[in-house]
């Protein structure tokens, strides 16, 4: 009989690592999608959010804290990054790509400079570390999985029902039909990259304590997050929610078997869909 910890435990860890990968890579696969600029800026976001909830935690001894200070941090500066980036718009990408690996590096030493260059430690809320009976893995994981789904389902809504993620939405398919309707699409642009930053904050706020929090993290999942955008589907919302959590349980499960051959199995993974279906799961044709 097959213990079913070997079958659970690994899903249930790969789709926690999943959900976060897909809070990161929202807002690249957005801005990408629609104006073609490769932000590898926007990892500094999910260094920022960890780094957030490292120091509320010692200095508040509050988790939760900073869970929120790292969305209206992220928000705020997903704005102004919005303002630099624009004059990025129209520019080729190989160009885009050298200022933003440019300005990811910069934001790599401003975080040495503030926090130090040592791993740190996060621990989760002491609410959410029992460990769940039968499974053995701690409460922690779950809430990740679910308060993540909560979050994607919240975007979803969001973008359907509300006029201002109806804007984004608009401004998505055709910019043309904003104009028409008076409205600058220079609004949906700073909402993407507000909102998009805000969720990749969140995603490394919930990741801290299970991924200690180090200046170079942003770096270090750069080729995982294009990789669930490329799965999913350049711009697509479900898409990433979906590479997400295929490249997550991929990668939980290679961990289990050699860490090494995580990276591995995720670029297989990637290399098959491509072959199979090259604009990705849910991608435009």
């Amino acid at each position: 009989m097959v213990d079913i910890e070997i079958i659970t435990r690994p899903t249930l860890y790969g789709i926690g690592i999943g959900m976060i990968f897909a809070l990161i890579s929202l807002g690249l696969s957005l801005t990408f999608g629609k104006m073609k600029i490769i932000n590898l800026a926007h990892m500094l976001f999910y260094a920022l959010g960890a780094y957030m909830v490292f120091t509320t935690s010692i200095l508040m001894g509050n988790f939760w804290y900073g869970i929120l200070l790292s969305v209206v941090i992220c928000f705020v500066l997903g704005m102004l990054s919005e303002q630099v980036l624009k004059y990025l718009y129209g520019k080729t990408i190989e160009y885009t790509f050298i200022i933003t690996y440019a300005i990811l590096i910069i934001g790599i030493d401003i975080i040495k400079s503030i926090w130090g260059v040592d791993f740190k430690s996060v621990a989760a809320p002491a609410e959410l570390t029992w460990v769940i009976p039968l499974l053995g893995i701690e409460f922690y994981r779950i809430f990740v999985i679910i308060f993540s789904a909560m979050l994607y389902l919240s975007v979803i809504l969001f973008m359907r029902y509300n006029i201002l993620g109806k804007i984004i939405v608009a401004f998505i398919d055709n910019d043309e039909h904003l104009q028409a309707m008076g409205i600058n699409p220079r609004i949906a642009t700073l909402l993407m990259f507000a909102f998009g930053s805000a969720l990749a904050g969140i995603g490394g706020a919930l990741h801290a304590p299970l991924y200690s929090p180090n200046p170079y993290m942003g770096e270090d999942l750069l080729i995982y997050a294009f990789a669930v955008i490329v799965v999913g589907g350049v711009g697509s919302v479900i898409g990433t929610l979906l590479g997400g959590i295929i490249l997550g349980i991929g990668y939980s499960f290679a961990s289990i078997i050699q860490p090494y051959l995580s990276p591995i199995v995720v670029f297989l993974m990637l290399f098959i869909i491509l072959i199979v279906k090259p604009e990705g799961i849910l991608g435009p044709k």
